[in-house]
């Protein structure tokens, strides 16, 4: 993203594009390239805004971040976040969600900075409610 960017409208697409579907889209957002010079706001507000998502049953009205499509991908995507977070990625949401365990569709939503090429996260498609940047 661009030093000039409007910043407000780029997180709040930037995170729909991100987390839209349990982040399960083709054309989902993975990973952010931002410009020193507006990464600090930008990534404040992208965190900012990603912890007003609530995960649940998507009959519930509340929900706004429903389960994945089966255990095993949010399994996939528990396990990039890991591996990123021991090789030195920072985790800024950590949000604690009922059911998210290992074998559950139900993955909180995350954001890691200090994210290299040599992490699955950013070499492997993601396919869940994760960004980078």
């Amino acid at each position: 993203m661009r030093a000039d960017a409007k910043l407000d409208h780029a997180i709040e697409n930037l995170v729909d594009g991100a987390f839209y579907n349990s982040g399960q889209c083709c054309c989902g957002v993975e990973r952010i390239y931002v410009d020193a010079a507006v990464f600090d706001d930008f990534v404040e507000g992208f965190a900012e805004l990603t912890r007003k998502y609530v995960v649940g049953n998507p009959l519930d009205a509340s929900t706004t971040l429903g389960p994945m499509a089966r255990g095993s991908f949010a399994d996939t995507v528990r396990g990039q976040i890991a591996e990123a977070r021991r090789k030195g990625a920072t985790a800024l949401i950590n949000m604690k969600v009922e059911g998210d365990r290992p074998g559950s569709p139900y993955l909180a939503p995350e954001v890691l900075t200090n994210v290299n090429h040599q992490m699955e996260v950013m070499r492997e498609e993601a396919s869940g409610p994760s960004s980078a940047s």
